[in-house]
């Protein structure tokens, strides 16, 4: 039996200003893919609640 790779939950998230700087990750207004298995619990929350912050999930995306 073959064990079916799970893909990564992952986000784009970008500043709404030039630079910005939140739970240890630096951000510009250029989105980055952000996988969201690799944060720990304090920093999802930090990004969650950040207004500064555009949060877009990655199957938003998808064509």
């Amino acid at each position: 039996m073959t064990t079916a790779k799970k893909k990564p939950q992952t986000v784009f998230i970008r500043s709404r200003g030039p630079k910005f700087r939140r739970a240890g990750i630096s951000f510009t207004q250029e989105a980055i893919e952000v996988d969201v298995a690799e944060l720990t619990d304090a920093q999802r929350q930090a990004l969650q609640g950040e207004s500064q912050l555009v949060i877009t999930d990655s199957s938003d995306t998808a064509t």
